[in-house]
């Protein structure tokens, strides 16, 4: 009488429960997600400093178009010699902080974008150099215009404003250089995030390791 077929029962193996660890709650959302989650208490008082800055700078940069505007009316009478209205500070200028200003609220919105911070820090750079710009015109400006501000009005005016003008010029230019300064701490702060965020995820990744 021959034998029966023999009949072989696979077992597969379950991974031991000694192979899995429990993670903490920062590295969950780090490895949940694309790129690191910002959860330093620092960080966020950094991003809400930049979005109260950057609220300034868009102020700053519609008082620099407008009174841009004034100072074409007063550089109508010929009697002002303008060399900042002529090259178009007041209102390239002006629209760079208002550009400065709106990176420094979407920073806020988006705090993870290593793209956006580092635009950030280099339109800051850029309102910076423009407002250093604007300064050394303004400056001409009310020392080429001092000999005229007895015999016209319009002198007295245009110079009035020019010296707002550099004010506010002076006032953007530490705004900008705050900013790049904050924005770097930020970009330190992210690339460390991310570049833990890997490591860990690098750890997870392996099933031999236990913790």
């Amino acid at each position: 009488m021959s034998a029966g077929p023999s009949v072989y029962i696979v077992v597969r193996e379950q991974p031991s429960p000694d192979h899995w660890y429990s993670l903490n709650p920062s590295q969950i959302l780090h490895i949940t997600r694309n790129h690191p989650v910002l959860v330093s208490a620092q960080d966020q008082r950094t991003l809400k400093e930049g979005k109260t800055l950057g609220a300034l700078q868009l102020l700053i940069g519609v008082i620099y178009i407008s009174l841009g505007g004034i100072m074409d009316t007063i550089k109508m009478t010929g009697n002002y010699i303008a060399p900042s209205f002529t090259g178009g500070v007041p209102f390239w200028g002006g629209i760079s902080f208002i550009i400065s200003g709106s990176f420094s609220v979407a920073s806020e919105l988006l705090p993870n974008s290593l793209y956006l911070l580092r635009t950030y820090i280099i339109v800051h750079i850029f309102s910076a150099i423009t407002s250093v710009i604007g300064m050394s015109l303004f400056i001409a400006e009310i020392i080429i215009n001092s000999p005229y501000i007895h015999l016209y009005m319009e002198v007295f005016f245009g110079r009035t404003t020019s010296g707002i003008l550099l004010s506010f010029s002076i006032l953007e230019f530490w705004i900008a250089f705050a900013c790049t300064i904050l924005g770097y701490r930020h970009n330190k702060s992210l690339v460390e995030a991310q570049n833990s965020s890997e490591a860990n995820q690098v750890d997870t990744e392996q099933p031999g390791n236990s913790h």
